[in-house]
Parts: structure tokens; sequence; C-alpha cells
């Protein structure tokens, strides 16, 4: 479980790295946890944490399991641009992944090396919801995430429509898995 490969990685650092869609990604990290791997202390070349890796790529549910299983330093930043988790989501338009995150708690207002936010690197990319998401009042987000869990759980109990769980992002659902296979 704690192997390092020739370029040493562990396994689970491989797996949320890998470009899978998360639907993938995310059952092969629950089986590497359920084996023993270990997420607190893994991390690659320039301090990059597991969660940099799954908040770089987007994979929304690989950073809740992260956060589920033990408390990461939210505001790690690498070693080479002194770059947070949420800098790294905003600059790749990771719009879910920015919500966890602030939600989560992280820094909003932290700077890389060259003294841009996550903000300014959103708007350097046009990434135009993560901006919005960024420039939210903290208390707003946490109000709009009790929501959202409350109408989630409600609408988990009663059958709902395709429309319904795309809104939700209802991944488990059976109207969402038909949703996305349809071309």
């Amino acid at each position: 479980m704690h192997a390092l490969d020739s370029l040493k990685q562990t396994p689970v650092m491989v797996a949320v790295r890998r470009e899978y869609e998360e639907d993938k990604t995310l059952p092969i990290v629950q089986l590497l946890v359920a084996k023993g791997a270990d997420l607190e202390d893994v991390r690659g070349n320039d301090n990059l944490s597991l969660l940099h890796f799954a908040s770089s790529t987007g994979k929304a549910d690989i950073v809740d399991l992260l956060i589920a299983n033990f408390t990461p330093h939210l505001n790690l930043r690498d070693t080479r641009r002194s770059m947070t988790s949420l800098h790294r989501a905003a600059y790749n338009d990771h719009a879910d992944v920015v919500y966890r995150l602030l939600v989560y708690g992280a820094d909003a207002n932290t700077v890389d090396k060259d003294g841009d936010s996550p903000l300014k690197d959103a708007k350097r990319k046009d990434n135009h919801l993560c901006c919005k998401l960024l420039e939210a009042p903290y208390s707003d987000l946490r109000r709009y995430a009790t929501i959202r869990q409350k109408v989630a759980a409600f609408v988990s109990l009663v059958p709902h429509s395709p429309f319904i769980a795309a809104v939700l992002g209802c991944r488990s659902c059976h109207f969402t898995r038909a949703l996305s296979s349809t071309p």
C-alpha cells in the first residue's frame, strides 16, 4: 500500500493523479483507503498533497473523501509557486472544488509567490463561476451549503426527474448516469 513506483508515487497518489473519469477514480481510492492507504503524509514533488492533485483535476468527490478521512491542511502550499489547492482549483476552472474548499474553510486571501490570489488566477483564465464563488461572502456559501444539503437529503428519499438529479449533482442516481451516457 505504501510502496513507491519508479516515479516515487504511492498507489493512492497514482489513482488520484490519473485522468480517469471521476466515477472510476472514487471507487479505486476508496478501495485503497479500505486497504490502509495513507492519505495524510502523501506528498509528491514540490510538496504537492493529494488535495492539490484532486483540486487540480477537478475531482470533487475525492476532495470530499480526503476531507472526510483526515483533516488535510487546506492552505498547504507547494514549494515551487506557493500555490494552495484553492489556487489550483480556481486556475483550472473547477468551480465545484472551489466551492467545497471554501465551505471547508480554505483561505481565499492566500497569495502565491507572485502575489496572486486564487481570485486573480481565476480572473486571468476567465473562469467566471470560480470568480463569483471567490467573491461571495463566506456566510452566503455556508448558507447555500446547508440549503443544498437539506434539499439533496430530501430528494434522495423520493424519486426525482433527470433535471433535478443533474441540478443536485446526484452522481449515484441512475437518472444522472442515463443523462451522461446519452450523446
